[in-house]
């Protein structure tokens, strides 16, 4: 069983695309706004421009498909289950829906199937462009970009340098966790378990006994880097100078106007369209 290797949030490619050329405040910016947009409006039409547009970046950006798509299979099953869940669950929500079909005293509409389908695109939209921003970006940078943006919050005493690390740590840990889940899954296969065999279900119940070992390694990482950092003698980057100084160029710009079109389309087609 191979967990790592469909884990893209978090892992960076090098190369030298448009999308890796872009200053990471302003993919920051961009991606701020696109998330919000996304968070915000509803319907078919604005999500599917949306999508449409997290494509054709994934093509600028010179990454293989393949790849940034593999990282969407393992969360096929939870979407469906969500979809699922949706559709049996928010009955009540759509009162005047044909009824599909009743479950004891819950009712599946029309309603529910379209605010599934919602939900899963929002999600997968959400996932493409997550992937997008730290594939093409480091971590180093975007802790760094984000810093230099909330910068005025340091007036009101907001610890800009923790924030950073925490983000630049939390984002890190998630090829650890899943490198560390696919170790501990091999290290049970090894001895005889059968956690690769079977059903969805079966294989996810197989799973649970691993939660409490995962965490434990997690916990064990996490220790072995905050004493890593005390011996290094780490009290914050406050006072000190940056390895790459940042400066926006016109490609930066013409990325800033492309969206802002792309937010405003979304916004004009979810509200002129009703579906």
């Amino acid at each position: 069983m191979e967990v790592s290797r469909y884990v893209t949030i978090g892992r960076y490619v090098p190369g030298d695309s448009v999308l890796h050329r872009l200053d990471p405040r302003t993919k920051l910016l961009t991606f701020g706004l696109l998330v919000s947009t996304l968070l915000v409006v509803k319907g078919y039409v604005p999500y599917l421009l949306l999508l449409g547009f997290a494509v054709v970046l994934l093509l600028l950006s010179r990454i293989p498909v393949r790849y940034v798509l593999a990282g969407l299979r393992p969360a096929l099953w939870v979407l469906a289950i969500l979809w699922v869940f949706q559709i049996i669950f928010s009955g009540s929500s759509y009162p005047d829906h044909p009824t599909l079909f009743r479950l004891g005293s819950w009712r599946a509409t029309w309603g529910g199937v379209h605010a599934g389908a919602l939900n899963v695109l929002r999600i997968s939209v959400l996932y493409l462009l997550t992937s997008l921003l730290t594939l093409t970006a480091g971590l180093v940078e975007l802790a760094d970009a984000g810093e230099m943006l909330l910068s005025p919050l340091a007036r009101l005493g907001v610890p800009l340098n923790e924030v950073a690390l925490v983000f630049t740590i939390a984002l890190r840990f998630v090829p650890t966790l899943a490198e560390e889940l696919e170790r501990l899954v091999k290290a049970q296969i090894s001895r005889g378990a059968r956690l690769d065999e079977g059903g969805f279900l079966g294989r996810a119940r197989r799973l649970i006994p691993l939660v409490v070992p995962l965490f434990l390694s997690i916990f064990d990482r996490a220790e072995d880097l905050i004493l890593a950092m005390e011996a290094r003698c780490y009290r914050g980057g406050r006072g000190r100078s940056k390895a790459v100084a940042f400066a926006f160029q016109p490609l930066d710009a013409l990325a800033a106007v492309v969206v802002l079109a792309v937010v405003a389309a979304a916004w004009l087609t979810g509200l002129m369209l009703p579906f």
